[in-house]
């Protein structure tokens, strides 16, 4: 892992696993994911992103900010120097050279394992952000917990046919932003949480939650955000809480003091 605190909850990401990333909307599941695969892949491991929800450009250009540090919002309002565009240019070029190979098309979950088993040879970590945006036929019966248990079980089979990790990016069941209360941020996630199946907890090796501090109101998640990451569930490790800041405006997770 990038984080220190996390490596050591975490261990490692073992080879032909499933780690599973949950978090509601905006709490930064997809960035703290691309600051993982941008890590590894200047360590030159090879990663590979099926992206339902971001372009190419989209990833790329989040990859790029968290490098150079910089903030997006301002780029893209071209409220910035020539300069700093040319520099960000540059970086999105070099992007390209890092061993990150995006796939940006909708998907079924049929083409998500031929992808895997197709390079299974060749990649050392996937990403698939996330599984509930798999492409499925609108006459599909199914309900919504069978179709993600089948997704979750297939793609955990593939994995396992790999030398590679994955980490699957999920959402949490709206209920968890309510839940009685006003907001998500009184209230912890648990494994139940994981919306549309409980395979996402028995499949996964490990889970990691990403959730507001009990501080931080959601008027507040407007940059420099205040976000526990949790490791949940851990068969080879240990569990426990990493305090990080999420600094929205340059796309990068910064660890803070432990919990």
């Amino acid at each position: 892992s990038r984080f220190p605190g996390l490596q050591s909850r975490l261990g490692e990401y073992p080879r032909k696993q499933v780690t599973t990333v949950a978090g509601r909307p905006g709490i930064g599941k997809s960035t703290f994911a691309l600051n993982e695969i941008r890590f590894g892949a200047m360590k030159g491991f090879v990663q590979d992103v099926i992206s339902l929800e971001m372009t190419e450009e989209q990833v790329r250009t989040k990859m790029a900010a968290d490098e150079m540090g910089i903030d997006l919002f301002n780029l893209k309002t071209g409220d910035c120097s020539d300069e700093m565009l040319d520099e960000f240019e540059a970086m999105m070029n070099k992007q390209q050279e890092l061993p990150i190979a995006i796939a940006d098309w909708p998907m079924t979950i049929e083409d998500i394992v031929c992808r895997i088993r197709d390079r299974a040879e060749k990649v050392d970590r996937y990403i698939i952000d996330y599984i509930q945006s798999i492409r499925f036929c609108a006459s599909d019966p199914r309900k919504e917990y069978d179709r993600v248990t089948y997704w979750s079980n297939e793609i955990t089979a593939a994995i396992k046919e790999t030398k590679a990790n994955c980490l699957l990016i999920s959402q949490l069941n709206r209920m968890v932003e309510t839940d009685g209360r006003a907001n998500m941020k009184a209230r912890k996630p648990k494994l139940s949480d994981l919306r549309g199946s409980g395979s996402l907890e028995q499949d996964a090796y490990q889970v990691i939650f990403l959730y507001l501090d009990d501080k931080t109101e959601d008027e507040d998640m407007v940059d420099n955000v205040p976000v526990v990451v949790e490791v949940v569930k851990n068969r080879g490790g240990k569990t426990g809480a990493v305090p990080m800041i999420f600094h929205k405006s340059s796309q990068q997770f910064e660890e803070t003091a432990a919990i």
